[in-house]
């Protein structure tokens, strides 16, 4: 009975297929890279290379056959592909698709998305960012109560049950996801709580002061059926995109 349980985990560990980020460094410290159809966390505050990383992640996709699909709540496609062609990605020729939904309706920028990604049906998505769309879960609603109508203030709790009902219906739809999340968002820090509850991996980009010098960091949080380092790692931002060395090695 023990060897046969035992077994069977060793197939299903054996089978479970990686894909890599693009990364190359990132990838050779995750066993090969992210689950094939997960969900996984890329967060950080403003100017960490998360948008970056994002379109790393569906470049390395693109160039494995399998399409790719951007979606935005605030930067416009021209300007995202302008970006990207800064390293030598040229999306449009590798298939990516990048779509700008307006965020201002939390129902109907769900559904847009929803639909998005059932007409593209892509391998790999980047959503950027999961916490700019629930800024707008969060603002007050009319809303029936009590048998008259009156504006609501979302709470929490509110925002909590509407992006993990989100997320399981991302998870559904079979693709692997790649969401963004800003830190240090006032009143939103539930966001990145609830999305690393449900989310299979959790990356944190960061800038931080090392040996007296500006770094860009890396570090893995989570990462399930996975052996990987928590150590900060340095983020390095090269011609061509992104990659991760340890700090010994970045300062000898």
């Amino acid at each position: 009975m023990l060897w046969g349980k035992l077994l069977k985990n060793y197939l299903l560990y054996t089978s479970m297929k990686r894909i890599a980020t693009g990364i190359k460094n990132l990838d050779n410290l995750l066993e090969g890279g992210f689950e094939e159809k997960g969900l996984f966390l890329v967060m950080g505050r403003t100017g960490t290379c998360k948008s970056t990383f994002g379109m790393q992640f569906l470049v390395e996709g693109a160039k494995n056959g399998e399409r790719g699909l951007y979606v935005s709540f605030e930067e416009n496609p021209d300007s995202v592909k302008r970006t990207a062609l800064r390293f030598g990605w040229d999306l449009d020729r590798l298939g990516v698709v990048v779509k700008k939904i307006a965020p201002y309706d939390y129902y109907r920028a769900v559904e847009s998305m929803i639909k998005e990604i059932m007409f593209e049906r892509p391998e790999r998505v980047v959503i950027d960012s999961i916490t700019n769309l629930m800024i707008y879960r969060s603002r007050p609603e009319w809303k029936g109560r009590y048998g008259v109508i009156e504006l609501y203030t979302p709470t929490l709790a509110d925002i909590r049950m509407s992006l993990f009902g989100l997320l399981e219906r991302l998870r559904a739809l079979g693709a692997t996801y790649l969401l963004i999340a800003e830190e240090g968002v006032e009143g939103l820090d539930v966001v990145s709580h609830v999305s690393s509850l449900i989310a299979d991996g959790i990356i944190r980009l960061g800038v931080e002061k090392i040996a007296g010098n500006e770094i860009r960091t890396l570090q893995v949080v989570k990462m399930r059926r996975t052996k990987h380092p928590l150590e900060r790692m340095v983020l390095l931002l090269k011609d061509n995109g992104l990659d991760v060395v340890k700090a010994e090695d970045y300062f000898q």
